[in-house]
């Protein structure tokens, strides 16, 4: 049976294709575009296995596929974590070249040992409705630190990017803006449903649903940007001796804290465990909230930020100064 779930992470491997052929056919190379390119192929063949178990209607099947699906991803970091680390930045130094082996090494074992351990070592359970097609998924202990292991490499991508942004010109910063906000989005929505899966060890369609959301947010924001701008072409140089910015650290960490405490404390009040996520994200959105209406810095930063990359007629004449100068 082909679900509302299935069409979407079917949209988002087509998505995923469909951004590595037209980087693949646009001639142009660097190591940013390559890493890209292959991630892009990496999290298509992943959401394809998903596809594919979605729309399963056997046990066998399903268990089959979403082993596929966990093999793919747990590789996945392997491509993502180099790309990010320098896309946007030139590697003049050549670190690239003398850690990417390992990692990608480091992922194809991984990745053959997920093949070949029992999928049940993760997924112990799941449903499929009555008209076929899978809704829901359980996991063990083991897949609950997978889903942390995750949430730890979400905030090391988006620290990446952040210091890649603090780094770049006016220029550049426009160049990214949209990636950048295409992968906060998107790692929102992976916060949210990894929190689910490590609070209450099971996911169901509709969080699925929101999954591949979040990947299509990610690709449309990369296809503009890439139609308006040479995305894969800026090449930032941050300083030497500066301190890296660790503020997407910090948000998520304060997260995971909030979602702990806030955890803890209404399971010894009692409240249902299905509005635990809820109740998690919207406290932590006033949290947020707050922050930046306490903090005159944080307020400053918000307006300069929107100021220089959504009002782009607003002439910043204290840079140009400077620079000038």
């Amino acid at each position: 049976m082909i679900t509302l779930t299935a069409i979407l992470a079917g949209a988002s491997s087509a998505l995923l294709l469909l951004l590595a052929v037209i980087h693949i056919a646009s001639g142009m190379r660097n190591a940013q575009k390559t890493l890209f390119i292959l991630s892009s192929l990496c999290l298509f063949a992943a959401m394809a296995a998903l596809t594919f178990a979605l729309v399963s209607g056997s046990a066998d099947e399903v268990m089959r596929r979403l082993q596929i699906f966990l093999a793919i991803i747990i590789f996945f970091p392997s491509l993502a974590i180099p790309f990010f680390a320098f896309f946007g930045r030139s590697d003049a130094a050549g670190r690239l070249r003398r850690w990417l082996p390992g990692m990608i090494t480091l992922g194809i074992l991984l990745a053959a040992t997920a093949l070949l351990l029992p999928v049940e070592m993760v997924v112990n359970r799941f449903q499929i409705a009555e008209g076929g097609g899978l809704w829901r998924i359980g996991i063990t202990s083991t897949g609950q630190l997978l889903a942390l292991l995750a949430l730890a490499v979400n905030a090391l991508l988006l620290h990446s990017l952040e210091n890649t942004y603090r780094a770049a010109n006016i220029p550049a910063k426009v160049t990214l803006k949209y990636p950048m906000l295409g992968t906060i989005l998107a790692s929102i929505i992976n916060f949210i449903m990894m929190s689910r899966l490590v609070l209450l060890s099971e996911i169901d369609d509709y969080f699925i649903s929101v999954g591949a959301l979040g990947v299509i947010i990610f690709c449309i924001t990369i296809l503009y940007a890439g139609w308006r701008y040479p995305v894969f072409e800026v090449m930032t140089m941050p300083e030497k001796g500066k301190a890296s910015s660790v503020v997407s650290v910090v948000v998520a960490g304060l997260y995971l804290l909030a979602f702990a405490v806030i955890t803890w404390t209404f399971d010894r009040i009692g409240i249902p465990y299905g509005r635990f996520g809820t109740m998690v994200i919207l406290v932590f959105s006033v949290f947020i909230l707050l922050a930046i209406l306490i903090s005159g810095k944080a307020r400053r930063q918000l307006r300069r930020f929107i100021n220089e990359n959504f009002r782009l007629g607003i002439y910043n004449y204290r840079r140009e100064s400077v620079s000038y100068t």
